[in-house]
């Protein structure tokens, strides 16, 4: 990679980007305004052009594919197909990285471990900003540029006869990813079915086939607001979605189960799917969507089915101390027996159960960096992801520096340490731009060795310096 001209790519895209949030709150009020603001438009967009010719000189595809994305995204208020063309260019580009990717993968020793542990996806860099201008498009690049791997799992996991979810104490890479695959689609078909209900229904239906993400909440609150009746009726879909899925061999769906159960125990008692509404449209659009009474039994009973199934999973085990509080409350007739089959399986799988609540206990709000770092010698490799997935994000939060240091130093898994290194560089610039300390800020962003994140960074506190001023 040509760094130079990366930084300069960037910083000419940082200036672009505060001329057009300026075009779009001064707008032209006479002629002599107007014309200014023509020779303006044309010079900017002479500017874009030559950023596309010189992103041609970048070695590296992933570079080449964020260049186009943002460049498409500033183009899209003066050329909306030439926006689409600079999106789709930078498909292209992820493509070629994913096949970089792959090749990669199969020359390291470690690549089937890290296979699903991708933590810099461009795609999660590009997508979002196709989608912000075309969800549409961004639905089909989604498709299109899916790496093979996840293709190949997402169809594994979908199979009738997929086999149950494995991995370290409920937790897959793979099943992980392909969680995020589904919430990223649904996603993208809320941006898409925005103005239409219809349209809404059939995208979440569509992607409801590959499986439930909580991320269809958004989607149901949003079409909700527009057609009461219509939310309902969609989420009595997702229920019957979830209820016909083996729970316990699809322990994602079973999280997303959990959560909905969750929620359906906090929130008022809603009408049922048979009743006639009487609330108003007004009425409507300030009120949070809920699920039915009869639809929260649905899903809590079936759930309550899954955990009376002979079982020796800790996760299994885990999930039923989870859910006991909530399932309680909307079939209590069934806590008695819940609670003894609780008791059963505690006495039946001790060992696991106990690394399981270790496992458990990484994420905790209350464990500290220090105790995750004193777990991870006695972890196996997959344990081990985990847990430096865990502490990677809770030396995030440390603010003082020589102890953040110091932990970081102490991972002995060199790709783990420099995660760390990156995710904690990120959330202290984060942290100083949010005190008002932008120049502070800019400075730290200048020594980011990952030019992806300092790339992100400059775009965030440039948002940042045009509101302030």
């Amino acid at each position: 990679m040509r760094l130079p001209k990366t930084l300069s790519l960037v910083s000419t895209m940082l200036l672009l980007a505060c001329f057009c949030l300026a075009q779009t709150t001064t707008p032209a009020v006479d002629p002599e305004k107007e014309k200014a603001k023509k020779e303006l438009d044309e010079k900017i967009v002479q500017m874009l052009d030559q950023i596309v010719s010189e992103a041609s000189y970048l070695r590296l595809p992933q570079n080449k594919a964020i260049v186009f994305a943002m460049t498409g995204d500033l183009y899209w208020k003066y050329d909306e197909k030439r926006a689409r063309d600079l999106f789709r260019s930078a498909g292209g580009e992820i493509l070629a990285y994913n096949l970089e990717s792959e090749r990669e993968r199969r020359d390291s020793s470690d690549g089937s471990l890290y296979e699903f542990m991708d933590f810099s996806d461009i795609r999660n860099q590009v997508l979002p900003l196709v989608a912000k201008n075309d969800a549409e498009l961004a639905l089909d690049m989604l498709v299109q540029t899916r790496p093979a791997a996840l293709a190949e799992a997402m169809l594994r996991a979908s199979a009738p006869d997929a086999k149950p979810d494995t991995g370290s104490f409920g937790f897959s890479p793979e099943n992980q990813r392909i969680r995020q695959e589904i919430a990223l689609e649904q996603q993208f078909a809320l941006l898409a079915a925005d103005e239409n209900p219809d349209r809404a229904i059939k995208l979440i239906k569509d992607s409801l086939a590959k499986g439930v993400s909580y991320n269809v909440l958004q989607l149901l609150q949003k079409l909700h607001k527009k057609d009461e009746k219509k939310a309902l009726e969609l989420a009595g879909e997702v229920i019957k979605k979830l209820v016909d899925t083996d729970l316990g061999r699809k322990m994602d769906e079973m999280q997303v189960a959990m959560n909905f159960l969750q929620m359906m125990a906090r929130a008022t008692p809603a009408p049922t799917s048979t009743s006639t509404s009487t609330s108003t449209a007004a009425e409507a659009k300030t009120k949070p969507f809920q699920f039915s009474d009869a639809q929260a039994k649905d899903l809590a009973n079936k759930l309550v089915n899954t955990f009376m199934q002979p079982s020796t999973s800790a996760q299994m085990s885990m999930s039923l101390a989870r859910a006991l509080p909530n399932l309680e409350k909307i079939v209590p007739d069934k806590a008695a027996l819940l609670k003894q089959r609780q008791a059963e399986s505690q006495r039946n799988m001790p060992s696991e159960y106990r690394g399981a609540m270790t496992m458990q206990r990484l994420w905790d709000q209350n464990s500290t960096p220090e105790s995750i770092l004193a777990e991870i010698p006695k972890m196996g490799e997959m344990e081990r992801m985990t847990a430096y997935q865990a502490l990677t994000n809770k030396i995030s939060q440390v603010e003082d520096e020589t102890r953040a240091k110091r932990l970081i130093d102490q991972i002995g898994d060199e790709k783990a340490r420099a995660r760390a290194q990156e995710q904690y560089d990120s959330a202290k610039i984060t942290r100083i731009a949010s005190a008002g300390r932008l120049e502070d800020a800019r400075k730290l962003i200048g020594t980011l060795t990952n030019k992806r994140i300092q790339i992100q960074k400059f775009v965030g506190l440039a948002q940042v310096f045009f509101k302030k001023g």
